[in-house]
């Protein structure tokens, strides 16, 4: 059950933010593609602050990008 509130949540989210990017352009083309990188750069955000010797402040700081 928790798994799969986790991923409910976790498409919830994507789904929100797909929504408030599209509505900044006119464009679904545009939209479309700007989005894909943005959720790209967040999960490779993600991969670097796991990375060994990452400080804190820095993974407090990565946790605001989103």
């Amino acid at each position: 059950m928790y798994l799969w509130i986790f991923f409910w949540l976790y498409g919830e989210a994507v789904f929100g933010q797909i929504i408030f990017l599209q509505s900044m352009f006119t464009g679904s083309k545009y939209a479309g593609i700007v989005s894909t990188v943005i959720y790209f750069s967040g999960v490779l955000v993600n991969k670097a602050v796991l990375a060994d010797g990452v400080t804190r402040t820095t993974k407090l700081l990565a946790s605001l990008l989103p």
